[in-house]
């Protein structure tokens, strides 16, 4: 018997037959998509896809609606999931042709008789959360339900995939990921992308010797860029940028890309400034093409990174020293690959062929020129090299060959990230060796094991412990079973290095013409060359050709950089502290806003780390309560409800014995002065006992964006800014909507929480938390209080009229033109008297 979710699984993947049956463009910029397809009894089910005005942050919506012929689907059990899997399937495929697109909205009829709105609402409610995005109650009659478009937070075996895993096949709707180097084994297509490696050094060979190359090869050079992007026009004219990474979202406002990046400044400044410029770079004449570009410098601007006024630039570890600058350029830039779409917006192929005279002809735009002209790398080619090249990739050859005749491509297959792991290893080491020999089989065996014991040593459980040793374990054995495998994986691996090695110097002459390279100040031959060619359904093969040279450098700048950290003893803490009953919008963004300057000081390589301490008042969540809430609204680990987080003093005076040396609060305005005057009366100077809490080198407090405001709301907050709801969150409010039952108000202040990763679920039960709280507060009956005896009360001295008190005992009056305050009067012995003047000689 089938379970629930294999019942659900064998439905959702098989989809009906769907097709597009036309758009409707309106005037009022909305536009309507009709799709359409027949269930398995042959009725008709129409679908339509509004694309929607943009909502309050700048991101544009698909209403989505599908019904039969009599506007209902009446279909039920698979059946139903069945037209939900091909709905599914149709917004799939027309976000790839829309890529504006932010999310979908669409909704389901309640059933108001029926627990939950009935079956069908909380099916649709289930799906839409499997599908990443959440539901909510629209009214009495309806449930609205959001699905992101794949941009929502991913998880971390996605993010490994899109940004970390290396690829040399690529299909025309993926954008370009790292490229894979041409002597690495590969996972995907293994043999077949060792033949295309071979293939690119040996067509540059030919060209290099003044030969006719192979047509299908394009060669271009390496740039070493600052930050990799994408750029889209889409069929309309219209231009979108993007960062690097196949799901990460194109925007096309400065607002988009100020609310999708405010973590991340140097993300949001690098696209703003592209978004204004690009435009110019883009030939006007071309439309529904995406490019893939690497930024190299803004010009005059610290948007991207500042060219030097000799027209130098280091966008990463090589210099570009330009010959010819261009006076005024805006904006540098490098152009990696051209994707074009058809008329629905669909990706249909990739290129190298870019015109690159046409893409640089504007003053504003610099074009960093990466064309290979193999005519200069001819007269530096000479016999040795090409004898070295044709010795080391003929052995290339062979052991390719042997290894698909004796099945070694499937006897390695599920190792190739590891063996890479492990060469970078040697090579980090300066361990490689002239020739791979058996050795190097048995330490890649005990390498795979070593790796495994480290595993598990992450984790607590034993028996993912012994999950993680097995799974490693039982790849030693494959390689203890398959020596002869794996060595000559090791040796085809070091026969295609050691030809490109006799290929770089000369390589390098053929590129870059128009600028200096230099690391450190000392001539390179640059980053290298990528070698591409058309593969089938409109995919790219595309290899990296990199000199050892540069990846010497680049692990030697890491090393650098590492060793660039302060000593051990010198350890910054970037901390938010404060009583924080109830997390809010306001305390999100002191958190952020340390979480940036601790980044900015890593960057300085220094030893950084971040805490967030709240003190021991539970509130009406209470302590742990409290630490769950904010725990999940920040994305931090919280310290509270412990001896050291009961006050600010014993709150430092922990951090210090810890072992930071720098301390840096950052506080709003309401707290930032009195913390300020803490840090100074206190660090390194004794309390009223004599006592050193705390000693730090330098304490200092950062005041979190604007001041506070105290006052009563003039409006609605679902009709604030961000800004307005940033600077008037406070835990009291939150509270008081709760025990209003205030939904609105509440869900205005929280509708931050989506780009945090956080589910409505989640939110929503913080939420109830506090009510319930709030509601039991009101419900506990008064508790009897014996009255105490009356005190006779002792008159004071007169305070003078026109005099305030500033508190700790003094007093004073306050300017009424300036607002400053003059402290004039102290209290001492109960008695007020009036400050000394002090007098000179």
């Amino acid at each position: 018997m089938k379970t629930i979710r294999q019942y659900f699984q064998e439905a959702l993947d098989k989809p009906y037959d769907y097709e597009h049956l036309g758009s409707h463009d309106y005037e009022d910029g909305e536009s309507e998509h009709h799709y359409g397809f027949k269930d398995r009894n042959g009725v008709p089910t129409h679908v339509y896809i509004t694309h929607a005005e943009k909502d309050k942050e700048g991101r544009q919506k698909g209403y989505v609606n599908f019904t039969d012929a009599f506007g209902d689907i009446e279909a039920t059990g698979k059946g139903s999931i069945r037209h939900l899997s091909t709905v599914k399937k149709i917004m799939q495929d027309h976000a790839k042709k829309h890529p504006h697109l932010k999310h979908y909205e669409f909704t389901s009829e309640k059933d108001s008789d029926k627990p939950g709105g009935g079956g069908r609402s909380r099916l649709y409610a289930a799906l839409a959360k499997r599908a990443g995005g959440h539901s909510e109650e629209g009214n009495s009659y309806q449930s609205k339900h959001y699905v992101p478009i794949n941009r929502g937070p991913k998880t971390i075996a996605q993010i490994r995939e899109e940004y970390l895993m290396e690829k040399w096949l690529l299909s025309p709707d993926e954008g370009v990921p790292h490229l894979e180097h041409a002597h690495h084994p590969q996972e995907e297509s293994a043999s077949e992308a060792t033949e295309h490696a071979i293939a690119s050094k040996i067509d540059m060979h030919k060209r290099m010797r003044g030969e006719k190359g192979d047509d299908r090869f394009t060669h271009s050079g390496k740039v070493d860029d600052k930050m990799s992007v994408k750029v889209y026009k889409d069929n309309k004219g219209k231009i979108f940028v993007g960062y690097k990474g196949p799901s990460a979202p194109l925007l096309s406002s400065e607002e988009e890309i100020a609310s999708t990046y405010k973590d991340k400044p140097y993300i949001a400044n690098a696209l703003t400034h592209l978004l204004k410029h690009v435009g110019k770079m883009i030939p006007e004449n071309e439309r529904g093409v995406r490019y893939q570009m690497g930024l190299v410098h803004s010009g005059d601007s610290d948007a991207i990174l500042k060219r030097g006024e000799d027209g130098s630039v280091t966008p990463n570890t090589i210099t570009y020293k330009y010959k010819k600058p261009k006076p005024g350029a805006k904006l540098g830039a490098s152009v990696i690959m051209k994707t074009q779409h058809d008329e629905e917006g669909v990706p249909t192929s990739h290129s190298q062929n870019i015109d690159l005279d046409k893409m640089g002809s504007h003053p504003d735009i610099e074009v960093l020129d990466n064309r290979i002209d193999f005519s200069q790398a001819t007269p530096h080619y000479d016999e040795k090299a090409q004898t070295g090249f044709q010795r080391h990739i003929g052995a290339a050859q062979s052991i390719h060959d042997r290894m698909k005749e004796d099945g070694h491509y499937d006897a390695i297959n599920g190792h190739a990230a590891h063996i890479q792991r492990y060469l970078n290893s040697l090579e980090k080491a300066g361990l490689e060796k002239p020739r791979p020999s058996r050795e190097n089989v048995r330490q890649y065996r005990d390498f795979l094991r070593g790796i495994g014991q480290a595993e598990a040593a992450k984790v607590k459980k034993e028996e993912t412990k012994q999950k993680k040793l097995s799974q490693y374990e039982e790849m030693a054995l494959r390689v203890e079973n398959n020596p002869q495998a794996f060595l000559n994986a090791f040796r085809l691996q070091h026969h295609i290095r050691q030809a490109g090695r006799h290929q770089e110097p000369a390589l390098s002459k053929a590129s870059f013409a128009d600028v200096e390279q230099t690391i450190d100040g000392n001539p390179v031959e640059g980053e290298g060359v990528v070698s591409s060619s058309a593969h089938s359904n409109g995919a790219l093969a595309m290899h990296k050709h990199v000199p050892q040279t540069f990846t010497r450098s680049n692990f030697e700048k890491s090393e650098r950089f590492k060793k660039r950290a302060e000593p051990d003893d010198e350890k910054h803490a970037h901390v938010f502290y404060g009583k924080v009953q109830y997390a809010t919008l306001g305390h999100r963004s002191g958190v952020n806003q340390m979480q940036q300057a601790a980044e900015e000081d890593r960057k300085q390589g220094r030893n950084v780390s971040t805490v967030i301490g709240l003190s021991n008042t539970g509130g009406p969540l209470g302590v742990e309560g409290k630490k769950e809430h904010a725990e999940s609204i920040f994305s931090h680990p919280v310290e509270t409800g412990q001896a050291h987080t009961s006050n600010l003093f014993s709150f430092l005076e922990d951090l210090y014995k810890r072992g930071h040396t720098h301390v840096t609060i950052h506080a709003g305005s309401d707290r930032a002065g009195d913390y300020q005057a803490i840090l100074d009366r206190y660090n390194g100077k004794p309390d009223k006992k004599g006592n050193v809490l705390f000693n730090f080198k330098s304490a200092k407090v950062k005041q979190i964006g604007g001041d506070r405001d105290e006052g009563e709301l003039t409006k609605h907050p679902e009709e604030m800014s961000e800004k307005e709801l940033t600077s008037t969150a406070k835990a009291s409010r939150m509270r008081e909507y709760a025990r209003k039952g205030d939904e609105s108000s509440r869900r205005a202040f929280f509708a931050y929480h989506r780009p945090l990763g956080l589910s409505d679920d989640v939110v929503q039960g913080h939420w109830n938390k506090l009510k319930t709280a709030m509601a039991a507060q009101q419900e506990t009956p008064p508790v009897a209080v014996k009255k105490p005896k009356a005190k006779v009360q002792v008159a004071g001295p007169k305070i003078p009229a026109g005099l305030e008190h500033y508190g700790f005992g003094r007093y004073g009056r306050v300017d009424a033109k300036t607002g400053k305050r003059t402290v004039t009067h102290y209290m001492k012995n109960g008695k007020l008297v009036p400050k000394m003047k002090k007098t000179g000689t």
